[in-house]
Parts: C-alpha cells; structure tokens; sequence
C-alpha cells in the first residue's frame, strides 16, 4: 500500500507533488536555452545541430563547450589523421575539401535514428469512453502541429540509387581535367611508348566466382575481388599479366593535362613476399614462377595525389597444381602519417566491434613528472595492437562482444628436477601463463595496477578507468615440491584461467548533444580456481591448457530508471488498493 504523501515513483516520468489539484492544473515550462548554430562557409567545421540522430545531409559535428574543449565529428574515428571522405575532419588540410565528396553522409549506423526515439502512447482509455479508476481526464500532450505543404520538389537532397550505367557511360562523357584526383576518379595509366592513355583496373567477378570482368581502379576507394581459377596456369597467366602492366606503363599520380607537354608518371614496383623467407623482396629479384594466394597494390598518396605505387605477390602453398585456386586482389591506401596515427574505436563512444583500447602507466625521465599512459607517450613506436587488449597473444578483445578462448602453453621442464628451487620454477612457470592472459606482457598480478582501461572510443586523457583486479578469492602463494619415490614435481595454487568483466553503458554525451554513445563504467578481472599440476621427471615439455573469457554487461542504474517492468503493475495493483480504501 502507498502512501498519499509519498513523492517516490519507480517510473522516471510519474512524480507526484504535494497538495496536487485534479484535474492537475498545466504548470508553466522553465525557460529553456537554445543552442546557437555555429555558421561557417568552410565545409569542414559542422554545426551543432540539435537533432544529432538526423542522417541527411553532410555528416553531423557538435562543437563543444569551451570546458569540454572536443570537436565531435561522426566520421573521424583517428586522431590526428585525415579521414578519406570526412569533411569535418578538423585533421584534414584545407586542400583535402576539393578531393573529398561532401555531399555523401557518413553517419555511422550506431548514430542513425533508433527505437527509443519514437514517443510511445500511454495507451489508456479516456474517461469520455470509459468512466473507471483508470482512465485518462485530460491529456497534457502537445497536439501535432499541422505542417504546410511543401512546395520544394527537389529530389537531389534525397539518397537515391545510383545510376546503373555510369561505368559504361564513364568511358564515353569526356573526362574534366583537374590538378588533382577526386574522391572516385578513375585512376590512369600512360604508356610511353605508345602515348596512350588509360584506366587501371584489376580482375573482379560478378555474379559468381570467375573473375571475366575488369573493374576500374578508383582514387581512395579501396577494392577487393576473390577470383576461382581453374588451375595453377591461369594463375601464372594473371602474374605474367601484371607483370607486363607494371613494366611497360606508368601510374599517373595526377589526371592527365592535355596542355602538358611531358607527362611524369610513376613506376609500379613489384615486391614479393616469400613463405620462408617474411621479409619483403622487391625489385629485378622477384619471382613469378611460384603459387601465390594474395595480390595487393599499395598506393601512398597525399590524398590529393599518388606518390609511390607498389604490387605485392604473397607466396601460398599448392599441393596439387592441377585442381582449382583462389587468388585475392585488393587494393589499399596508405598515408605518411597513417602509422603515428593513435588508434580510435569510435569518433567519441564506442562502436559495436571495435577493438578495447587499453593503456598502462609509463615512468618519465625526471623524477618530477607524473607518470604518463602509453598512449600518450610520444616515444612509443609500437604497433597499433599495442592499445588493445589481445589474449593468448592472437585474440583482440572488441567492444561488445563476448568471448570465450582456449590456448595452450609449451614450456621446457626443468634439466634436473631432482636439484634446484623447484619454488622459482612454478613461479617462473605462473609468470609464462600471466603473459598469455594478462594485457600488455604482464607478467605478474601486481602490474595490473599500471593497466587502464578507455572509457571512449575516442580516448580522452580525464577518461580511462583502472582495470581492477576481484580479491574476493584469497591469495595463497605458490609452492614447488619435489617427490623422490614418484620422481614428480608438483606445482601448488597455480591460475590458469581468467575472466575479463566490462560493464558498458549508453549514454548522451556533449551536454545532451550526442545521444547513443558507447561507455565503458567498470573493468574487472576475476581470477580462476587454483590448480595443483604434478609433472613428471621424464618430460622434456610442459604443455597446460589455458582459458579466459571476456563478458560486457549493459550496466544498470541504481535509480528509479532500473526499476523492471513488472514494477509498474505492482504500482497500479497498490494503487487500487488505497483507492479503494479511501471509498470504504
């Protein structure tokens, strides 16, 4: 039974006042801000638009608040690094806007309009029809404003299919010679010899496996085809095909100028990349007399212009020669910067599927200096898996998708188990195991309290979280025994088995400006039970299986708001009871 005087409602919408008239009298709104639009004639600098979840138009940017200092843009997922396409990229130089297609929205479907948007009914009778202790008197919802017609028929502000037949009409409308690329454009090949021009393309496949089709190269629009062949020689027919294309054209690094006089172009390099031997030969010592599996043209270009071009064959394993191969073509983008770029997983929040950013602390020079996170440190030259939490040092760990691994761990066994510490090598065997399951080679369980975990996708230095470690379980150290008469060794209170628990959130962010944003609230690693292991003398090899497992939990609030659904008839259940008391 409730209380008439109580204020408290598990509904967020449901707050009742005291000395409430009824019918309830319509109160006066406060007064609310509007956030001003920001206006600028460059592209390249949104506005704060108000409706964030809108997907027409040019991508959706929010310029923050002078205490917030952060300028949101949908589609820069790197920092300091220009997105292709992204013409709120704030990393982008301003020549960058004449390549770029503007027009196109790159909002990501994470961002687009959602379920929860939608206004839900109360769904309740009115009293005019159904005169009972449950019906609404009067409705305080806003009537629907009646918009006019619009008179505005303009379809080109709506996303329409695209034209079906522009790659034959490409060939035949004559081309716009510019001094750059733009994004989309066909890239050209000239032949010197010959003067003649043409498009660069690879092999493609189109309704089915068999690549009888060539596609045209476009500028930074990366480009994948998988290609059945019957056999060894039609692969070898492919290689003798590029060969001879890279060897007698060149690659233009810009459009052609009809009223240039000595056209410069650039030579496609041809590498290969050997099974036995990774590291990458280029030059008069390639092969072609051998199977390959992958074909990669990598272009490096300043995304005005291509600057070095280069075609690498990855060696594959054939047994037999005769029965039917696959052969990947793709073509990649690189950029100087691309490699010093910090890795991002989202342009504020975190995507579904990007990769868990991790950090740990790193000690500076000067003993005055606070620590500083590895993702901050500008002498940091590792990759970029380095920032993600990689288990079993294969598995990346993604936002939002749980995981489960098994891995195994080969480890030699003491010379002379008889003599020694036998203590230091299960230690020394603990310490094998935390590298395997723990983040950023650590090798011991006191370490974690350097690990940091981002809250972002898009890392902020005031947001990242400790990855706490669960003392629930009692601590018991390890010990190392050795049994004569068995001629055993036995390792006591050994972990082989952990747990990563996230709890993730979505939340509104930017002072209510971009709603739908990924977070992470809490990380925990919960260890495993504790193993005896008993080896024995004659092993040359230790060999232990291994498990961890990553788990995202949606974390609930602890207000009115993580009240469950069943909560709302145990309200309108008491309701009816106090009301029908009051009639007694």
């Amino acid at each position: 039974m409730l209380d008439a005087d109580s204020t408290g409602s598990p509904f967020p919408d449901a707050v009742s006042t005291p000395a409430q008239t009824f019918p309830p009298r319509k109160t006066q709104k406060p007064p609310t801000t509007v956030v001003p639009k920001q206006i600028s004639p460059s592209p390249a600098v949104g506005t704060a638009a108000p409706h964030p979840t809108n997907v027409s138009g040019a991508p959706t940017t929010v310029t923050a608040h002078q205490d917030i200092g952060f300028h949101y843009c949908d589609c820069d997922f790197q920092a300091n690094l220009c997105e292709v396409n992204c013409c709120c990229d704030r990393d982008c130089p301003p020549q960058t806007l004449q390549v770029f297609n503007c027009l196109q929205s790159s909002v990501a479907p994470q961002l687009k309009a959602r379920l929860e948007d939608f206004q839900y009914t109360h769904g309740l009778p009115t009293c005019q029809i159904s005169d009972g202790w449950l019906c609404v008197f009067r409705s305080n919802t806003k009537p629907e404003r009646s918009q006019p017609p619009s008179n505005n028929f303009d379809a080109e502000q709506y996303k329409k299919w695209p034209e079906l037949l522009s790659a034959f009409e490409d060939q035949l409308t004559p081309a716009q010679f510019t001094a750059h690329y733009k994004f989309g454009q066909a890239l050209q090949l000239w032949q010197p010899e010959s003067k003649e021009l043409s498009d660069l393309e690879l092999p493609t496949a189109f309704e089915g496996s068999n690549c009888q089709l060539r596609q045209a190269l476009r500028h930074l629009q990366p480009m994948r085809s998988n290609c059945l062949l019957s056999d060894a020689t039609e692969m070898q027919i492919h290689l003798w095909t590029l060969a001879n294309l890279t060897s007698s054209h060149q690659l233009l690094p810009k459009p052609r100028d009809l009223e240039d006089q000595e056209v410069q172009g650039i030579d496609i390099e041809m590498c290969q990349q050997l099974l036995q031997q990774p590291q990458m030969i280029c030059g008069n010592e390639t092969q072609l007399d051998m199977m390959v599996d992958s074909v990669e043209l990598q272009l490096m270009h300043n995304y005005t212009h291509i600057l070095s071009a280069r075609l690498l064959l990855r060696e594959t394993s054939v047994q037999d020669e005769n029965k039917q191969l696959w052969l990947k073509y793709e073509l990649i983008y690189k950029t100087a910067t691309e490699e010093m770029a910090k890795p991002s997983s989202g342009p504020l929040g975190y995507l579904q599927g990007s990769p868990l950013l991790l950090a740990t602390l790193q000690p500076q020079n000067s003993s005055d200096k606070k620590p500083l996170l590895s993702y901050y440190h500008n002498n940091v030259t590792t990759g970029r898996h380095q920032h993600w939490l990689t288990l079993c040092q294969h598995s990346v760990v993604n936002f939002g998708v749980d995981l489960a691994k098994k891995c195994h761990l080969l480890q030699l066994a003491p010379i002379q188990p008889e003599h020694g510490n036998h203590t230091d090598y299960c230690k020394e065997l603990q310490a094998h195991i935390w590298l395997k399951l723990l983040p950023h080679n650590c090798t011991q369980l006191d370490d974690l309290g350097q690990v940091f975990v981002s809250r972002l996708g898009r890392p902020q230095a005031d947001k990242w979280l400790p990855l706490q470690l669960d003392t629930a379980q009692q601590m018991l150290a390890i010990q190392g025994t050795y049994n004569e008469e068995q001629q055993s060794l036995s390792c006591r209170n050994m972990l082989l088995s952990v747990s990563y628990e996230f709890h993730v959130t979505e939340t509104t962010l930017l002072e209510g400006l971009v709603p739908h944003q990924n977070v992470v609230q809490h990380a925990r690693l919960v260890l495993g039970q504790r193993h005896d292991l008993e080896f024995d003398a004659g092993e040359q090899q230790v060999e232990l299986p291994l498990a961890v497992s990553v788990m995202f939990f949606k974390a609930r609030l602890n207000n009115a708001e993580s009240v469950p659904i069943l909560s709302s008839g145990l309200l309108i259940m008491s309701t009816i009871t106090w009301l029908h008391f009051l009639t007694q």
